[in-house]
């Protein structure tokens, strides 16, 4: 089993990387949480998981790749609920917001993620809601203590502000469009325009 991979990114997929390690080049399937951090012609250590696809009566054995090992821990409590392949693709917003609205029993919220309907998103708050306290604090990325928390406000005025009502606008959810901006804002202080925020929460998609 590889539990981890370490590697230049030679490609990337809507729904994978290519990682050259040494004499081979792996397929790594991702999901969209983890894509949106990762650049082509880096090095980049994944932390890994596998599993295998259904597909009808043929099950493939697929390699997962995640940008750090609790990135990993959630999706594999989440794949406990929804499946390994929804959950891959219902990973498409940052743990801690996930974790806020299974915690917040915010049903309406979940059904944004892809693969997810009303009946996941209600077994997933049956089944996960008080066992996820742990995912809802956002860490510095000196691992130095929180730096918040999903129940944050968010900004009333200014640029970041605005940049939400413009994604709220385009059908994001507020929650998500608050991480989204936030993540933004944390990582590129120096933006201070509402354009040019959008831009890189685009970018990253």
């Amino acid at each position: 089993m590889i539990a981890r991979i370490t590697g230049r990114v030679v490609a990337l997929g809507e729904d994978h990387v290519l990682i050259e390690a040494g004499a081979l080049t792996y397929e790594v399937m991702a999901p969209p949480v983890a894509l949106r951090e990762i650049r082509e012609g880096e090095e980049r250590t994944l932390e890994t998981a596998h599993f295998f696809q259904m597909e009808q009566s043929r099950a493939t054995p697929l390699l997962l790749g995640f940008t750090s090992a609790p990135q990993r821990e959630f999706w594999e409590i989440l794949a406990g609920v929804l499946g390994p392949t929804v959950a891959r693709k219902a990973f498409s917003s940052p743990a801690e917001t996930i974790a806020g609205w299974i915690e917040a029993a915010d049903a309406a919220a979940l059904k944004t993620l892809p693969g997810v309907g009303q009946a996941k998103a209600r077994e997933a708050i049956a089944k996960l809601q008080g066992k996820l306290s742990r995912f809802t604090t956002v860490t510095t990325a000196t691992g130095e203590g929180p730096a918040g928390t999903v129940g944050t406000p968010p900004p009333s005025s200014g640029p970041s502000a605005e940049a939400i009502e413009a994604l709220v606008g385009l059908g994001y959810g507020a929650a998500e469009a608050a991480q989204m901006v936030s993540q933004v804002v944390r990582s590129k202080p120096d933006l201070e325009a509402t354009e040019a925020i959008l831009e890189e929460v685009f970018r990253r998609r």
